[in-house]
């Protein structure tokens, strides 16, 4: 039987963390004489900070379930008649999961699959805003991976200009691969007719980053823009005898 889906209006009803601390404000109040006391204040913070921490531990992991639920819906290809069900399926999830844990990790990075979902589904400026949303927020672990899903959203879409820039930001704060980087910003300078730029960031590539899965593809771009020659050679070419 398919997982009954909550609205937003019972997650946040069903909200632990409300319950909890209107608990503790009630056991406070109840308390209050005992709670003045010395002992009291430090019983009441050893019970708080024990129940916090067991309570955040659990939303923690609770978290982690539901979000590697969308991942497993996003990737399977095989399991829906399309790929606008698999997309669209996957956004109603991440949606629920982003709502209902908006200050943990798994919120935003449940938000960076409702951006690639998207994305799949066709909704750009949509996927688009959530991306930069994403860039904006600050938080380093989904940040960068969102900076170089955003500047692939441009590269699909023809603004080249608006993707090298996105490239750049992650070649200025390293967090990301940067063989993968610039890779990027080579094949990105080739279509804007810069070979000479391209080259550059092909040579990095080999040069500073010699294990990155795209030495091979960087080897080959190398070779192939050296074999090219210029309107200028080629005429020339021809017309010797």
């Amino acid at each position: 039987m398919a997982r009954k889906r909550m609205t937003r209006r019972e997650l946040v009803e069903k909200d632990e963390i409300t319950t909890k601390l209107q608990e503790v404000v009630s056991f406070l109040i109840r308390n209050r004489n005992l709670v003045l006391a010395g002992v009291g204040v430090v019983l009441a913070v050893v019970v708080i900070a024990v129940g916090w921490s067991v309570y955040a531990s659990n939303r923690e992991a609770a978290s982690q379930t539901e979000l590697s639920r969308v991942i497993a819906i996003f990737g399977d290809v095989e399991g829906y008649a399309s790929d606008a069900d698999r997309f669209q399926a996957a956004v109603v999830e991440a949606e629920l999961v982003s709502a209902a844990y908006p200050s943990l990790s798994a919120g935003r990075i449940a938000q960076y699959y409702v951006a690639l979902s998207q994305g799949g589904l066709g909704n750009t400026t949509e996927s688009v805003r959530i991306l930069n949303e994403l860039v904006e927020s600050g938080y380093s672990t989904i940040a960068e991976v969102a900076r170089f899903a955003l500047a692939e959203s441009y590269t699909s879409t023809g603004e080249l200009e608006s993707a090298i820039a996105a490239y750049q930001g992650l070649v200025e704060s390293g967090g990301y691969s940067q063989g993968a980087v610039l890779y990027e910003l080579g094949r990105l300078h080739e279509a804007i007719s810069k070979p000479d730029e391209a080259r550059g960031f092909y040579e990095s590539v080999i040069g500073e980053y010699p294990d990155s899965p795209f030495r091979a593809e960087a080897d080959r771009a190398l070779e192939r823009l050296g074999s090219e020659e210029s309107p200028a050679d080629s005429t020339a070419s021809e017309a010797s005898p």
